[in-house]
Protein backbone atom coordinates (compact mmCIF):
# COMPACT_ATOMS: atom_id res chain seq x y z
CA UNK A 1 0.00 0.00 0.00
CA UNK A 2 2.77 2.11 0.71
CA UNK A 3 4.20 1.76 -2.86
CA UNK A 4 0.77 2.59 -4.55
CA UNK A 5 0.70 5.61 -2.32
CA UNK A 6 4.10 6.95 -3.17
CA UNK A 7 3.58 6.30 -7.26
CA UNK A 8 -0.01 8.96 -6.32
CA UNK A 9 -2.48 6.81 -5.92
CA UNK A 10 -5.46 8.18 -4.01
CA UNK A 11 -7.92 5.57 -3.86
CA UNK A 12 -7.36 1.52 -3.89
CA UNK A 13 -10.34 -0.83 -5.33
CA UNK A 14 -10.01 -3.90 -3.68
CA UNK A 15 -11.69 -7.06 -5.52
CA UNK A 16 -14.74 -8.37 -3.83
CA UNK A 17 -16.31 -11.27 -5.87
CA UNK A 18 -15.31 -11.69 -9.95
CA UNK A 19 -17.04 -14.09 -11.80
CA UNK A 20 -16.28 -17.18 -9.83
CA UNK A 21 -19.05 -16.75 -7.54
CA UNK A 22 -16.72 -16.52 -4.37
CA UNK A 23 -16.83 -13.78 -1.59
CA UNK A 24 -13.22 -12.36 -0.73
CA UNK A 25 -14.12 -11.19 2.17
CA UNK A 26 -16.64 -12.57 5.72
CA UNK A 27 -19.54 -13.14 3.95
CA UNK A 28 -22.39 -13.52 5.93
CA UNK A 29 -24.74 -14.74 3.95
CA UNK A 30 -22.37 -16.87 1.37
CA UNK A 31 -20.81 -19.73 3.26
CA UNK A 32 -18.25 -19.99 -0.18
CA UNK A 33 -16.08 -16.38 1.21
CA UNK A 34 -12.45 -16.27 2.26
CA UNK A 35 -12.71 -16.37 5.53
CA UNK A 36 -14.16 -20.09 5.61
CA UNK A 37 -12.09 -21.43 2.56
CA UNK A 38 -8.83 -21.05 1.31
CA UNK A 39 -6.66 -18.24 2.78
CA UNK A 40 -8.74 -17.96 5.83
CA UNK A 41 -8.31 -14.50 5.76
CA UNK A 42 -10.76 -11.40 5.36
CA UNK A 43 -9.53 -10.20 2.14
CA UNK A 44 -11.18 -7.20 2.02
CA UNK A 45 -11.12 -6.14 5.01
CA UNK A 46 -7.40 -6.09 5.16
CA UNK A 47 -7.44 -4.46 1.82
CA UNK A 48 -9.39 -1.53 3.85
CA UNK A 49 -7.13 -1.47 6.66
CA UNK A 50 -4.33 -0.58 4.93
CA UNK A 51 -5.98 2.13 2.64
CA UNK A 52 -7.56 4.16 5.52
CA UNK A 53 -4.24 4.04 7.60
CA UNK A 54 -2.30 5.12 4.08
CA UNK A 55 -5.10 7.47 3.69
CA UNK A 56 -6.47 6.46 0.73
CA UNK A 57 -10.11 6.40 -0.22
CA UNK A 58 -11.26 2.87 -0.77
CA UNK A 59 -13.44 0.91 -3.15
CA UNK A 60 -14.64 -2.63 -4.03
CA UNK A 61 -14.96 -4.28 -7.35
CA UNK A 62 -17.84 -6.49 -7.87
CA UNK A 63 -18.30 -8.52 -11.49
CA UNK A 64 -20.83 -10.89 -9.98
CA UNK A 65 -23.62 -10.08 -12.39
CA UNK A 66 -25.15 -12.69 -15.19
CA UNK A 67 -21.67 -13.89 -15.06
CA UNK A 68 -21.90 -14.84 -11.31
CA UNK A 69 -24.58 -17.40 -12.13
CA UNK A 70 -23.81 -19.06 -16.04
CA UNK A 71 -20.20 -18.66 -16.03
CA UNK A 72 -20.13 -21.62 -13.32
CA UNK A 73 -22.31 -23.99 -15.31
CA UNK A 74 -18.96 -25.43 -17.01
CA UNK A 75 -18.89 -27.25 -13.88
CA UNK A 76 -21.71 -29.49 -14.69
CA UNK A 77 -19.84 -31.15 -17.34
CA UNK A 78 -16.73 -33.52 -18.10
CA UNK A 79 -14.10 -34.21 -20.18
CA UNK A 80 -14.72 -35.39 -23.63
CA UNK A 81 -11.89 -37.37 -24.33
CA UNK A 82 -8.96 -38.28 -22.53
CA UNK A 83 -7.93 -40.55 -19.73
CA UNK A 84 -10.62 -38.66 -17.60
CA UNK A 85 -13.29 -38.41 -20.20
CA UNK A 86 -17.22 -38.81 -18.67
CA UNK A 87 -16.18 -38.08 -15.46
CA UNK A 88 -17.87 -35.78 -13.80
CA UNK A 89 -16.70 -32.24 -12.47
CA UNK A 90 -17.20 -31.07 -9.62
CA UNK A 91 -20.51 -28.98 -9.86
CA UNK A 92 -22.27 -32.33 -9.63
CA UNK A 93 -21.18 -32.91 -6.32
CA UNK A 94 -23.55 -32.88 -3.45
CA UNK A 95 -22.64 -31.54 -0.02
CA UNK A 96 -22.46 -35.48 1.22
CA UNK A 97 -19.88 -35.77 -0.26
CA UNK A 98 -17.36 -33.32 1.32
CA UNK A 99 -17.45 -35.30 4.72
CA UNK A 100 -13.69 -36.13 5.36
CA UNK A 101 -12.82 -33.03 2.50
CA UNK A 102 -11.40 -29.75 2.97
CA UNK A 103 -14.97 -28.57 2.11
CA UNK A 104 -16.87 -30.91 4.57
CA UNK A 105 -19.92 -28.69 5.41
CA UNK A 106 -20.21 -26.63 2.40
CA UNK A 107 -22.55 -26.96 -0.34
CA UNK A 108 -21.11 -27.18 -3.86
CA UNK A 109 -24.64 -26.52 -5.04
CA UNK A 110 -24.40 -22.93 -3.73
CA UNK A 111 -20.86 -22.47 -5.45
CA UNK A 112 -21.41 -23.69 -8.73
CA UNK A 113 -25.69 -23.37 -8.52
CA UNK A 114 -27.84 -26.21 -9.21
CA UNK A 115 -27.79 -28.09 -12.58
CA UNK A 116 -31.38 -28.16 -13.12
CA UNK A 117 -31.84 -24.22 -13.20
CA UNK A 118 -31.60 -22.24 -16.72
CA UNK A 119 -28.01 -20.92 -17.59
CA UNK A 120 -28.82 -17.71 -19.08
CA UNK A 121 -31.37 -16.58 -16.29
CA UNK A 122 -30.62 -16.54 -12.75
CA UNK A 123 -33.77 -17.14 -10.84
CA UNK A 124 -35.20 -14.74 -8.61
CA UNK A 125 -34.16 -16.28 -5.30
CA UNK A 126 -30.36 -16.08 -6.64
CA UNK A 127 -30.78 -12.68 -7.40
CA UNK A 128 -32.04 -12.02 -3.93
CA UNK A 129 -29.22 -13.47 -2.37
CA UNK A 130 -26.81 -11.06 -4.31
CA UNK A 131 -28.45 -8.34 -3.24
CA UNK A 132 -28.48 -9.60 0.27
CA UNK A 133 -24.25 -10.33 -0.01
CA UNK A 134 -23.49 -7.08 -1.50
CA UNK A 135 -25.62 -5.34 1.31
CA UNK A 136 -23.63 -6.98 3.93
CA UNK A 137 -20.64 -6.04 1.83
CA UNK A 138 -21.29 -1.93 1.29
CA UNK A 139 -22.32 -2.04 5.57
CA UNK A 140 -19.40 -4.07 6.31
CA UNK A 141 -16.95 -1.78 4.85
CA UNK A 142 -18.21 1.29 4.13
CA UNK A 143 -16.03 1.72 0.51
CA UNK A 144 -16.12 4.91 -1.05
CA UNK A 145 -16.16 3.47 -4.46
CA UNK A 146 -18.53 0.77 -5.60
CA UNK A 147 -17.75 -1.05 -9.04
CA UNK A 148 -19.51 -2.45 -11.27
CA UNK A 149 -17.83 -4.86 -14.32
CA UNK A 150 -21.00 -3.91 -16.70
CA UNK A 151 -24.23 -2.02 -16.40
CA UNK A 152 -26.37 -1.86 -13.04
CA UNK A 153 -26.50 -5.78 -12.63
CA UNK A 154 -29.66 -7.22 -12.32
CA UNK A 155 -32.24 -5.07 -12.84
CA UNK A 156 -34.41 -4.08 -9.67
CA UNK A 157 -31.62 -5.50 -6.94
CA UNK A 158 -29.20 -3.50 -8.47
CA UNK A 159 -31.16 -0.56 -8.13
CA UNK A 160 -32.16 -1.50 -4.44
CA UNK A 161 -28.29 -1.81 -3.34
CA UNK A 162 -27.47 1.07 -5.27
CA UNK A 163 -29.74 3.15 -2.90
CA UNK A 164 -28.74 1.68 0.19
CA UNK A 165 -25.48 2.22 -0.63
CA UNK A 166 -25.83 5.78 -1.17
CA UNK A 167 -27.67 6.45 1.34
CA UNK A 168 -26.25 4.76 4.18
CA UNK A 169 -23.17 6.95 2.96
CA UNK A 170 -24.82 10.56 3.46
CA UNK A 171 -25.88 9.01 6.16
CA UNK A 172 -22.18 8.67 7.37
CA UNK A 173 -21.10 11.76 6.07
CA UNK A 174 -23.77 13.81 7.74
CA UNK A 175 -26.17 14.33 4.87
CA UNK A 176 -24.18 14.51 1.47
CA UNK A 177 -22.82 11.54 -0.02
CA UNK A 178 -19.31 11.06 -1.18
CA UNK A 179 -19.54 8.23 -2.89
CA UNK A 180 -18.83 6.72 -6.75
CA UNK A 181 -20.56 4.23 -8.33
CA UNK A 182 -18.80 2.70 -11.56
CA UNK A 183 -20.73 1.25 -14.43
CA UNK A 184 -20.01 0.34 -17.49
CA UNK A 185 -22.89 1.49 -19.47
CA UNK A 186 -25.80 3.77 -18.30
CA UNK A 187 -25.94 6.63 -15.40
CA UNK A 188 -23.51 7.26 -12.44
CA UNK A 189 -19.77 6.97 -13.39
CA UNK A 190 -18.70 5.42 -16.60
CA UNK A 191 -15.48 3.64 -16.61
CA UNK A 192 -13.66 2.64 -19.65
CA UNK A 193 -12.41 -0.69 -19.35
CA UNK A 194 -9.14 -0.83 -21.39
CA UNK A 195 -10.08 1.88 -23.73
CA UNK A 196 -10.45 5.55 -23.37
CA UNK A 197 -12.37 8.74 -24.25
CA UNK A 198 -11.66 10.59 -27.04
CA UNK A 199 -12.08 13.98 -26.02
CA UNK A 200 -12.95 16.17 -22.80
CA UNK A 201 -15.72 14.83 -21.08
CA UNK A 202 -18.88 16.76 -19.40
CA UNK A 203 -18.90 14.61 -16.34
CA UNK A 204 -16.11 12.60 -14.73
CA UNK A 205 -15.04 8.92 -15.82
CA UNK A 206 -12.22 6.71 -15.39
CA UNK A 207 -9.85 5.13 -17.16
CA UNK A 208 -8.95 1.84 -16.38
CA UNK A 209 -6.27 -0.71 -17.35
CA UNK A 210 -3.97 -3.79 -16.38
CA UNK A 211 0.04 -4.03 -16.60
CA UNK A 212 -1.03 -7.35 -17.95
CA UNK A 213 -3.73 -9.79 -17.99
CA UNK A 214 -6.24 -9.24 -15.01
CA UNK A 215 -4.88 -12.19 -13.57
CA UNK A 216 -1.34 -13.20 -13.84
CA UNK A 217 -0.77 -15.94 -17.02
CA UNK A 218 1.99 -17.10 -17.11
CA UNK A 219 4.46 -13.87 -17.57
CA UNK A 220 2.99 -10.25 -17.69
CA UNK A 221 3.21 -8.31 -20.68
CA UNK A 222 3.81 -5.36 -18.79
CA UNK A 223 2.66 -1.88 -20.09
CA UNK A 224 5.40 0.46 -20.06
CA UNK A 225 3.41 3.69 -20.66
CA UNK A 226 0.74 4.42 -17.48
CA UNK A 227 3.54 7.62 -16.48
CA UNK A 228 1.93 8.97 -19.68
CA UNK A 229 -1.51 7.45 -19.85
CA UNK A 230 -2.18 8.89 -16.48
CA UNK A 231 -1.81 13.12 -18.09
CA UNK A 232 -3.94 11.62 -21.03
CA UNK A 233 -6.70 10.42 -19.24
CA UNK A 234 -6.44 13.50 -16.61
CA UNK A 235 -6.87 15.96 -19.57
CA UNK A 236 -10.28 14.46 -20.31
CA UNK A 237 -11.67 15.03 -17.05
CA UNK A 238 -11.30 11.45 -16.41
CA UNK A 239 -9.33 9.13 -13.20
CA UNK A 240 -7.26 6.07 -13.78
CA UNK A 241 -7.06 2.68 -12.77
CA UNK A 242 -4.51 0.79 -12.80
CA UNK A 243 -4.11 -2.76 -11.85
CA UNK A 244 -1.09 -4.18 -10.88
CA UNK A 245 -1.58 -8.83 -11.21
CA UNK A 246 0.01 -9.98 -8.03
CA UNK A 247 1.65 -13.77 -7.42
CA UNK A 248 -0.60 -16.17 -5.63
CA UNK A 249 1.94 -15.08 -2.26
CA UNK A 250 0.44 -11.42 -2.39
CA UNK A 251 3.71 -10.32 -3.89
CA UNK A 252 4.17 -7.99 -7.09
CA UNK A 253 5.98 -9.18 -10.19
CA UNK A 254 9.32 -7.56 -10.48
CA UNK A 255 7.70 -5.33 -13.78
CA UNK A 256 5.14 -4.21 -11.98
CA UNK A 257 7.09 -3.10 -8.79
CA UNK A 258 9.68 -0.81 -11.96
CA UNK A 259 6.66 0.79 -13.36
CA UNK A 260 5.32 1.86 -9.45
CA UNK A 261 9.12 2.76 -9.08
CA UNK A 262 9.03 5.37 -11.94
CA UNK A 263 5.48 6.59 -11.30
CA UNK A 264 6.92 7.33 -7.85
CA UNK A 265 9.72 9.13 -9.16
CA UNK A 266 7.75 11.04 -11.46
CA UNK A 267 4.59 12.25 -9.52
CA UNK A 268 6.93 14.55 -6.76
CA UNK A 269 7.95 16.23 -9.39
CA UNK A 270 5.14 16.57 -12.06
CA UNK A 271 1.95 15.65 -9.58
CA UNK A 272 0.98 18.86 -9.66
CA UNK A 273 -0.16 18.94 -13.35
CA UNK A 274 -2.45 16.07 -11.94
CA UNK A 275 -3.59 16.38 -9.22
CA UNK A 276 -6.89 18.94 -8.30
CA UNK A 277 -6.39 20.23 -12.31
CA UNK A 278 -9.34 20.52 -14.62
CA UNK A 279 -9.22 20.41 -18.17
CA UNK A 280 -8.30 23.10 -20.72
CA UNK A 281 -10.06 24.41 -23.81
CA UNK A 282 -8.29 21.47 -25.32
CA UNK A 283 -7.28 18.23 -23.99
CA UNK A 284 -3.56 18.17 -26.11
CA UNK A 285 -2.12 17.99 -29.63
CA UNK A 286 0.08 15.59 -31.45
CA UNK A 287 0.11 13.29 -33.87
CA UNK A 288 -0.53 9.54 -32.40
CA UNK A 289 -3.46 8.74 -33.72
CA UNK A 290 -6.85 8.41 -30.95
CA UNK A 291 -8.90 4.92 -32.01
CA UNK A 292 -12.44 4.75 -31.23
CA UNK A 293 -14.06 5.79 -28.26
CA UNK A 294 -15.27 2.31 -27.53
CA UNK A 295 -14.37 -0.48 -25.11
CA UNK A 296 -11.33 -2.69 -25.29
CA UNK A 297 -9.66 0.22 -27.41
CA UNK A 298 -6.40 1.15 -25.94
CA UNK A 299 -3.89 3.06 -27.52
CA UNK A 300 -2.10 0.71 -30.33
CA UNK A 301 1.27 2.78 -29.50
CA UNK A 302 2.23 5.05 -26.24
CA UNK A 303 2.44 8.94 -26.65
CA UNK A 304 5.32 10.53 -27.92
CA UNK A 305 7.39 13.35 -27.13
CA UNK A 306 5.30 15.07 -29.89
CA UNK A 307 2.33 14.18 -28.08
CA UNK A 308 1.08 17.03 -25.20
CA UNK A 309 -1.53 17.01 -22.86
CA UNK A 310 -2.98 20.58 -21.04
CA UNK A 311 -4.71 20.83 -17.69
CA UNK A 312 -4.98 23.83 -15.59
CA UNK A 313 -4.98 24.50 -12.19
CA UNK A 314 -5.78 28.33 -10.82
CA UNK A 315 -3.77 30.40 -12.64
CA UNK A 316 -1.47 28.10 -13.94
CA UNK A 317 -1.90 25.99 -17.84
CA UNK A 318 0.16 22.71 -17.39
CA UNK A 319 1.66 21.23 -20.99
CA UNK A 320 2.50 17.72 -20.11
CA UNK A 321 5.01 16.46 -22.64
CA UNK A 322 4.34 12.64 -23.16
CA UNK A 323 7.94 11.72 -23.77
CA UNK A 324 11.49 13.55 -23.28
CA UNK A 325 11.93 16.46 -26.24
CA UNK A 326 15.21 15.75 -28.25
CA UNK A 327 15.18 18.96 -29.78
CA UNK A 328 13.13 22.17 -30.00
CA UNK A 329 9.87 21.50 -29.03
CA UNK A 330 6.33 23.75 -30.57
CA UNK A 331 3.45 23.25 -28.93
CA UNK A 332 0.56 24.86 -31.64
CA UNK A 333 -1.94 25.40 -29.15
CA UNK A 334 0.23 28.31 -27.71
CA UNK A 335 0.86 30.20 -30.81
CA UNK A 336 0.10 34.19 -30.75
CA UNK A 337 -3.67 33.00 -31.26
CA UNK A 338 -3.49 31.07 -27.85
CA UNK A 339 -3.71 32.87 -24.72
CA UNK A 340 -1.57 35.14 -23.11
CA UNK A 341 1.20 34.09 -19.91
CA UNK A 342 3.66 35.83 -18.22
CA UNK A 343 6.47 33.21 -17.65
CA UNK A 344 6.89 29.53 -18.44
CA UNK A 345 9.04 27.12 -16.32
CA UNK A 346 10.04 23.31 -16.31
CA UNK A 347 8.81 21.58 -13.34
CA UNK A 348 11.59 20.13 -11.49
CA UNK A 349 14.25 22.31 -12.91
CA UNK A 350 16.04 25.06 -11.75
CA UNK A 351 17.14 26.26 -15.95
CA UNK A 352 15.70 29.58 -17.17
CA UNK A 353 13.38 28.44 -20.19
CA UNK A 354 14.49 30.13 -23.48
CA UNK A 355 11.11 29.87 -26.00
CA UNK A 356 9.75 32.16 -29.14
CA UNK A 357 6.13 32.86 -29.52
CA UNK A 358 4.77 32.47 -33.59
CA UNK A 359 2.13 32.09 -35.31
CA UNK A 360 2.83 28.94 -35.81
CA UNK A 361 3.14 27.98 -32.23
CA UNK A 362 5.44 28.35 -29.20
CA UNK A 363 8.69 26.97 -29.22
CA UNK A 364 10.41 25.77 -26.37
CA UNK A 365 13.96 24.93 -26.46
CA UNK A 366 15.91 22.12 -24.89
CA UNK A 367 17.25 22.03 -21.61
CA UNK A 368 20.56 20.71 -20.89
CA UNK A 369 18.63 18.10 -18.05
CA UNK A 370 15.65 17.12 -18.38
CA UNK A 371 13.87 16.31 -14.14
CA UNK A 372 12.09 13.27 -15.93
CA UNK A 373 12.27 10.07 -17.93
CA UNK A 374 9.04 9.52 -19.64
CA UNK A 375 7.30 12.94 -19.28
CA UNK A 376 8.01 16.10 -18.28
CA UNK A 377 6.08 19.35 -17.74
CA UNK A 378 6.08 23.02 -18.25
CA UNK A 379 4.28 25.60 -15.96
CA UNK A 380 2.85 28.42 -17.82
CA UNK A 381 0.89 31.38 -15.77
CA UNK A 382 -1.72 32.57 -17.73
CA UNK A 383 -2.53 36.34 -18.16
CA UNK A 384 -6.54 36.51 -17.13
Amino acid sequence: MARYQAAGAKYFVALATHHDNFDNWDSRWHEWNSVRVGPHKDIVGLWRAAAVKAGLRFGVSSHADDRGWNYMFGAQGADKTGPLAGVPYDGHLTKADGKGQWWEGLDPAELYNHPKSAKDSPPAEWKELWLKRHTDLVDKYQPDLLYFDGGIPHGVFGRKLIAHYLEENARAQGGKAEAVVNVKSGTFVPDFERGMATMIMPYPWQGETSLAGWFYLGGPHVDSASVTKTPDIVSKNGNFLLNLPQRGDGSLFPECETVLDELAKWMPINGEAIFSTRPWVVFGEGPTQRPEPKYMNELKQPLTRQDVRFTTKGAYLYAIVCGVPQGPLTIKALGQLGPGFSSIELLGSPEKLQYKREWEGLTIQSVKEWPSQHAVVFKIRLIR
